[in-house]
């Protein structure tokens, strides 16, 4: 029984950390909108690309989901992702300045 709770934790923490990826996504979006970058993403556009609102909660559905139907393992894989489009942004912004 401690594994089981030990291994939900571990998910949990996982998908806090997606959220808040995608929160500091939004954020940096919106830094770079303003300096003058556009969005990439074709699907969110600028409207919602920098909407922390939106992708909160959208990541949070995200989470959910994944934890429903047993595939939380695959957050780890989308930590990575969104790591990598944090440092886009990152880089974005300070290419801006």
């Amino acid at each position: 029984m401690a594994i089981i709770r030990r291994q939900l934790a571990r998910l949990i923490l996982l998908g806090i950390i997606f959220i808040e990826l995608n929160i500091l996504d939004a954020q940096l979006t919106g830094v770079a909108i303003a300096l003058g970058s556009s969005e990439l993403n074709p699907i969110i556009g600028a409207g919602y690309g920098s909407s922390i609102i939106f992708k909160s909660a959208i990541s949070l559905t995200a989470v959910i989901l994944l934890l429903l139907i047993r595939k939380g393992k695959l957050l780890k894989h989308l930590n990575i992702c969104m790591c990598g489009v944090v440092g886009w942004n990152v880089f974005a912004v300070i290419s801006w300045l």
